[in-house]
């Protein structure tokens, strides 16, 4: 429901154990409205109806064990820019 119609990309995670991972942007040079998502591949790849969380700069979860994740960046109302991402999943 909310109008993220700026640029996606999208990093995907696939988990060799159980484990707390985290992601987390930090947009620069004064970029603002950048938001983060959690889609979890149900066996439609990264589709947006299996988003499981979202934040507008950090999501942490329990990764399962061979569950594919997506972690897609995209802007609301047309936002943009570059931005530093950092991926902790432990090991």
């Amino acid at each position: 429901t909310w109008w993220e119609s700026g640029p996606e990309i999208a990093y995907s995670y696939t988990s060799p154990i159980n484990q707390t991972v985290t992601a987390e942007i930090t947009p620069l040079a004064g970029v603002n409205n950048l938001d983060l998502f959690l889609i979890q591949d149900s066996g439609e790849g990264c589709h947006a109806d299996s988003c499981i969380d979202y934040d507008g700069r950090e999501i942490t979860w329990d990764a399962v064990a061979g569950v594919t994740y997506y972690i897609v960046v995209d802007g609301f109302s047309m936002a943009h820019g570059e931005y530093r991402f950092n991926f902790d999943c432990g090991t």
